[in-house]
């Protein structure tokens, strides 16, 4: 029966302070409007316009890469010339 009592005194003193820091933090001289229900459906949600999409200008065409040829002091630079002249 104790932990009744000490449960009833700790929420009268709860529901108490709470209902004090309510008036102490409303407005002075306000009205409080009646609670309204509202339904959750989508006629009652604010609709959000989407962001317009940044305006991105079409980026020039890059070159295509340059493909490099082996230069005629290389390794396998001979290889390729003689594989061509073969082929003729």
């Amino acid at each position: 029966m104790l932990v009744l009592k000490y449960f009833v005194v700790v929420g009268g003193l709860m529901v108490a302070g709470l209902m004090a820091l309510n008036a102490h933090m409303a407005p002075s001289g306000s009205v409080s409007a009646a609670a309204v229900t509202h339904a959750s459906s989508a006629a009652s949600l604010a609709i959000v316009p989407p962001k317009p999409a940044p305006v991105v200008a079409p980026a020039a065409e890059p070159a295509p890469p340059a493909v490099a040829k082996p230069a005629k002091g290389s390794r396998h630079s001979s290889r390729s010339t003689q594989a061509h002249q073969r082929s003729r």
